[in-house]
């Protein structure tokens, strides 16, 4: 008596899904046909609002984007945590609102899904940490 052997597709490798990888595939794909990956596919046609902006004023906004980042690093190395809590919450909040107003292209990987999903997620998490950190009460002080 023989054991049945597993279905195979016609389009699977003989050894089987292993050696079948993504490396592969990228390498077989065009580069032509590969979307730019500095374009978010759920942004609106139309460019953002602050495209007309002078570009100083547009990395000034960003810049406090990081400021503000690095502001909720700080008091994270110094353990106020609550603090830092704040002020990743206000920063994640500033986030939402930028992302408004900043193109795409320079957002980068902060530009997630479409300009009203992130403004939204953005405000509902920042808020809720902001709360949560100005109705905590201080332990030690």
């Amino acid at each position: 008596m023989t054991t049945p052997r597993p279905h195979r597709s016609p389009h699977q490798p003989e050894g089987g899904a292993a050696r079948f990888g993504a490396r592969e595939i990228a390498e077989r794909v065009d580069r032509g046909d590969l979307p730019d990956p500095m374009v978010n596919p759920h942004s609106p046609k139309e460019p953002a609002p602050g495209e007309k902006w002078s570009e100083r004023t547009r990395f000034l906004l960003y810049g406090l984007l990081f400021f503000g980042l690095g502001a909720a690093l700080v008091f994270l190395g110094l353990e106020r945590w609550r603090r830092a809590t704040f002020m990743l919450g206000a920063t994640m909040m500033y986030l939402g609102v930028l992302r408004q107003f900043l193109p795409d292209s320079l957002l980068g990987v902060f530009s997630v899904r479409s300009r009203k999903f992130d403004l939204w997620f953005c405000l509902l998490v920042g808020g809720g940490m902001v709360f949560l950190a100005s109705s905590v009460d201080a332990l030690g002080s």
